[in-house]
């Protein structure tokens, strides 16, 4: 077995951040790890104490150590929360002014012992985390390739992913979301992107990053580092095309349909996804719906600028499935498509679409949950939903949320006779989702993270359809 990798040692980590450490003789033990949930720390951790919305990890300092933290990373104004609870033996203590932009410089430091990795940053409205799981299923099987675990994105997240990078990898693929102004410049300036993929421009966050001009100037700054050998690739029929292409200074690859040399004759095969050729051989890209196949299209634009070998990328492709959340196809007397990780307005009209289009014998139902962090275009775009359920050619449709009453008196006012129930109470939507479904039917089930519409999946599906997912 292999030694672990050291990151740091504790006396090193505390220079880097500018800390106080206490001198208790663990100056030179090795961090192996760094983590900011005490239940993950293990022998060799790092524990950065960092305060979130609903609790405080500096009241989980004690648990970290138990489980294994050899370093804990802590806000010195909270002294009084880990002083005296006997971490002197057990653990060093660095002080700092702020445990979370000491995380991000770790993380900013650790990257730049690396300069020979190809670095390859995806944002966008929607599509990050199928774009980077398309990218790193063709590139692992070409080079050694580090990537994203999940959807660790964020302020927190990516820094947190960073340290996954070790001297064999040759390609790292993350993905950078956004929630706030100035995230991506936090997100940039750690990470350092060369080459940067934006899926698209949507509504994703639209209230806190100032309607869709400041997610588009937010976006562009993926491209902050960019040097004459940076490449941008960008989607050929987003409607904030020029200002992309000026902002990653000219240098791009377009993808798409129509100019996506490598994967050709794109074949609809509903809920087995595409068959598409991929250097002139058929192969089966299991994800549905055509917002997937721009997923694809993105990811092959790369792999093709990269050379990779087309054998690689037809068994990348054909190897890809879909997380739970993202496109999720369960099949059992009710077939579900589970698309419920998150929504915005141009992604629920996406869903809306694909299930429109879908060819079905059985009813077709959909399940809305609300859109988050809207701002000030929340109710209209709410109301757009109602409208375009209107025009789906549904069956049915269960609104869920207090935002989704809007697009619920849009739908009834305009077309009283139409299957529509509207719910802000989650077990009364369950029970009357169960009630209305029955065998033959598909169910789409859409919407925002905090609306935890896979709770359905458990009451619509059997055991068995489950399998490999739970």
């Amino acid at each position: 077995m292999a030694a672990p990798f050291k990151l740091f040692s504790v006396h090193q980590a505390a220079l880097i951040v500018n800390g106080k450490e206490n001198k208790n003789g663990l100056e030179d033990r090795g961090i192996f790890s760094v983590v900011t949930d005490s239940q993950k720390a293990g022998k060799g951790s790092l524990f950065v104490a960092l305060k979130g919305d609903r609790t405080d990890g500096h009241n989980y300092i004690s648990q970290a150590v138990t489980n294994g933290a050899v370093c804990i990373l802590a806000d010195k104004k909270k002294a009084g929360l880990y002083q005296n609870i006997g971490l002197e033996e057990k653990a060093a203590v660095i002080e700092v002014d702020d445990p979370l932009a000491s995380l991000q410089k770790l993380a900013e430091e650790y990257v730049s012992r690396f300069p020979s990795l190809t670095r390859i940053g995806v944002t966008g409205s929607s599509g990050k985390t199928t774009t980077k799981e398309i990218l790193a299923s063709i590139f692992s099987l070409s080079d050694p390739t580090v990537f994203t675990q999940g959807n660790l994105n964020s302020e927190i997240g990516l820094p947190l992913s960073m340290f996954s990078i070790r001297p064999e990898h040759k390609y790292g693929i993350f993905e950078m979301g956004i929630n706030f102004k100035g995230e991506m410049d936090i997100l940039v300036r750690i990470f350092k992107p060369e080459y940067a993929v934006i899926t698209n421009i949507g509504t994703a966050h639209s209230g806190p990053l100032g309607g869709e001009e400041g997610i588009v100037k937010e976006k562009s700054r993926i491209f902050s580092y960019f040097s004459n050998k940076s490449i941008g690739f960008l989607p050929e029929n987003d409607r904030h095309l020029t200002y992309l292409k000026s902002s990653c200074g000219g240098r791009y690859v377009l993808f798409g349909e129509s100019c996506n040399s490598i994967i050709t004759d794109a074949e609809d095969v509903g809920l087995d996804g595409w068959y598409v050729k991929c250097g002139g051989e058929k192969v089966r890209f299991s994800l549905p719906g055509r917002y997937n196949l721009s997923n694809l299209y993105a990811a092959a634009a790369v792999a093709e600028h990269f050379a990779i070998d087309p054998v690689i990328m037809r068994r990348g492709i054909e190897s890809v499935s879909a997380l739970p959340g993202r496109s999720r196809i369960i099949r059992s007397e009710i077939t579900i498509i589970e698309d419920s990780y998150n929504a915005n307005e141009d992604s629920l009209a996406k869903a809306i679409e694909y299930l429109s289009d879908l060819s079905w014998e059985g009813r077709k139902i959909a399940v809305l949950g609300s859109m988050k962090e809207l701002g000030a275009a929340s109710e209209k775009i709410h109301a757009g939903v109602g409208e375009k359920v209107l025009k789906a050619g549904i069956d049915a449709v269960f609104f869920y949320g207090e935002e989704m009453r809007t697009a619920y008196m849009v739908l009834r006012e305009k077309e009283h006779a139409f299957e529509s129930f509207y719910f802000t109470d989650y077990s009364k939507l369950e029970n009357n989702v169960s009630e209305y479904v029955a065998a033959g039917d598909i169910v789409l089930l859409k919407g925002s993270r905090s609306m935890k519409l896979e709770r359905l999946v458990d009451t619509l599906s059997d055991r068995e359809a489950l399998k490999g997912y739970v």
